[in-house]
């Protein structure tokens, strides 16, 4: 039942988007061919020259706003299911969070006094920097 509804709006969505160009192409009368290379030349140059403001404003008064009010219908909806997907993923990260707390509790005491132990047999006191980088290049 949904996807007829949506089919039809893209139906739709389709078809007002198409009227427009094909009656202003209707209205407009033919340009005639030109005779001479100057005549092309200039024809040419107006099309080309024509196009990219044609194109803009098009854009600008036709395609923008209906791609506007697409955007403006879908918005809501799709924020509704992106804030229900991140709350139930934080949700369940939360609860494995606190479920494993007493385990990231122990490790972490764990490593540290195994860090106290290690440090002093890192740590040669006796000599001095220079001679601990000289024993690095060596």
């Amino acid at each position: 039942m949904i996807k007829k509804y949506i089919f039809l709006a893209i139906l739709t969505i389709i078809f007002s988007t198409q009227i427009p160009f094909t009656l202003n192409a209707q209205a407009q009368e033919l340009p005639k061919v030109p005779a001479t290379m100057e005549e092309a030349k200039s024809f040419g140059l107006r099309i080309v020259t024509g196009l990219p403001s044609a194109t803009l404003l098009v854009w600008k008064e036709q395609a923008f706003p209906i791609f506007q009010s697409m955007w403006q219908l879908v918005q809501k909806p799709l924020k509704k299911v992106g804030e229900d997907a991140w709350n139930k993923v934080m949700q369940t990260l939360r609860g494995e969070l606190e479920k494993r707390k007493p385990n990231i509790q122990k490790e972490f005491q764990e490593e540290k006094e195994e860090i106290k132990l290690d440090l002093p047999k890192t740590i040669d006191t006796g000599k001095s920097f220079w001679e601990r980088f000289k024993e690095l290049l060596e």
